[in-house]
């Protein structure tokens, strides 16, 4: 991998940054969560062996700044749990985060473009619908929109655990949200 610090978003105990940081030893981490998960994440950190390798910043990631540095970003889990508004905007702070060539993955329960399935995204989506006011389960058409009006390029979709959750990889290509050419 190119990349050199990854940004576990809403990272909860770590799990998959403890994962990510063995499986790459040259890559170093940023965990932002709120403050008390984080303190549950610095006690799994501590566990592992990792402290050396991983910054915990407490904050909630749909109001507050995002933490500086990372060039990959994991946004895991949250995603059903926002409005296309709030994911847009906070997909739109993150390609402004990221340099050019960095990308996000995001990992989350995923609906077929029909909506109708598969059954468990299909099932929580209709939880949702009955219980929240805000999220909602997404599909591939919706996620490729809504990366592309942050500005993503290079959105590809693949099954993560098959019947349940996909694996979203986009990349920040060397144009701003706007369309324009960063220079």
């Amino acid at each position: 991998t190119p990349f050199t610090c990854l940004l576990d978003l809403g990272g909860g105990s770590g799990a998959y940054t403890v994962a990510i940081l063995h499986r790459y030893p040259h890559l170093r981490a940023i965990l932002f969560d709120f403050p008390q998960v984080g303190r549950l994440a610095d006690t799994v950190m501590r566990q592992e062996g990792l402290t050396d390798r991983v910054h915990i910043v407490g904050g909630d990631y749909e109001h507050e700044a995002l933490p500086p540095g990372p060039d990959v970003v994991l946004w895991s889990g949250n995603l059903h749990a926002s409005s296309p508004e709030t994911c847009r905007r906070v997909l739109t702070r993150l390609h402004a985060l990221l340099p050019p060539g960095g990308m996000v993955l995001i990992h989350d329960y995923m609906l077929d473009d029909t909506r109708s399935g598969p059954l468990i995204p299909a099932l929580l989506a209709l939880h949702l619908t009955l219980v929240s006011e805000h999220g909602q389960v997404y599909s591939g058409a919706e996620l490729r929109d809504l990366l592309g009006q942050a500005g993503f390029e290079d959105v590809q979709i693949e099954q993560f655990l098959t019947g349940h959750s996909s694996l979203v990889i986009a990349q920040r290509g060397c144009r701003n949200a706007r369309g324009k050419e960063d220079r």
